[in-house]
């Protein structure tokens, strides 16, 4: 039995209180570059103010076109507080499918910066530079609902046109509800903001950080695309949790194997959007840590439904992971 009583506060709101019991940790980290809770909040205060001035309500879509960066995740933060439904895009993607994206969506804004607004500049919306917002005089405080969305996201596409999944704020809140109690919390723990931006995954990756007094820590691109160089900094960064798919976990577990060194910060690795599969060394590698592998399923039109976890050394874990059981009010 999964049911627990519905969320009736909005995914916001769990963050918000988060950020009143730790104002003065460390948010986010993006290099030599730190966030407290407290600034991120006055930061996402200022963006929310900025889009509320531009028009945004409640379920007002907002596209984001920026790089992993602080200044991403305090707008995804002052999305949600404006009552905006966040909707990433990557600026790298083809301008084809991003004048697709934006002309289904119809956004009221598209929030980027100097580096990336030329890759929006010629789709006819408004773009609203993150650089250049300042100080608000105003704290938005709009009437929200579980129901109203929180996020807009598109498949990728690969079996035809990309469409857009919209979620609710209820059920990210539901989301967050279940993944601030399967684990662990605290100021201490380090979360890597490793997942595509586009994928479902980046927003529970972000805001599970958030909700749980976590420090989000952001890789930059380079280190994000070389496995090696990506075990050396989970090492180096002290990262305790790590979201990525199969592929990313094996060459990471490999290529420490390889380098002839653990991960023993490494408590948790959340795996979803393939198949689990464990090979001998894989099995070896987990089993000789600490850490814990979750493998969590769902398609892109609910998030996380079912999850399995991997954590008991006395037994013998299987090659091919299970899906799991289902999680929070899902069956």
């Amino acid at each position: 039995d999964t049911a627990m009583t519905a969320a009736t506060t909005t995914a916001y709101q769990v963050i918000e209180k988060q950020i009143r019991r730790t104002p003065d940790a460390t948010a986010v980290v993006f290099g030599e570059f730190e966030l407290t809770y407290r600034q991120l909040e006055a930061r996402a205060d200022d963006i929310a103010a900025a889009l509320a001035a531009a028009g945004v309500g409640p379920d007002a879509v907002v596209a984001v076109a920026l790089s992993r960066s602080p200044d991403l995740v305090a707008t995804l933060l002052g999305v949600l507080k404006a009552g905006g439904v966040y909707l990433p895009v990557d600026p790298a993607y083809p301008a084809n499918r991003l004048e697709s994206m934006l002309h289904d969506s119809a956004p009221v804004v598209v929030v980027t910066d100097r580096a990336t607004v030329e890759s929006v500049a010629g789709t006819g919306v408004r773009c609203l530079l993150v650089e250049e917002i300042t100080t608000a005089c105003a704290n938005p405080r709009p009437s929200l609902r579980p129901d109203h969305l929180a996020y807009l996201i598109y498949t990728s596409g690969s079996t035809g046109v990309p469409k857009g999944v919209a979620m609710t704020s209820g059920a990210l809140t539901n989301l967050l509800r279940w993944h601030i109690g399967i684990t662990d919390s605290g100021t201490d723990s380090r979360v890597a903001q490793f997942t595509a931006l586009g994928f479902d995954v980046s927003v529970q990756e972000i805001l599970s950080s958030l909700a749980t007094g976590k420090s989000l820590i952001i890789p930059d691109d380079e280190t994000r695309a070389d496995p090696r160089a990506l075990a050396a900094w989970l090492r180096q960064e002290r990262i305790s949790e790590l979201f990525a798919p199969t592929p990313v976990v094996k060459a990471v577990c490999e290529a420490a194997l390889e380098g002839g060194f653990d991960l023993p910060d490494l408590r948790e690795v959340c795996q979803a959007g393939e198949a689990l599969t464990l090979d001998a060394r894989l099995k070896r590698f987990f089993l000789d840590s600490r850490t814990r592998l979750r493998n969590n399923y769902g398609p892109a039109e609910t998030h996380v439904v079912t999850s399995h976890s991997l954590h008991d050394r006395d037994t013998d874990w299987p090659t091919v992971v299970p899906i799991g059981t289902p999680i929070l009010n899902n069956h």
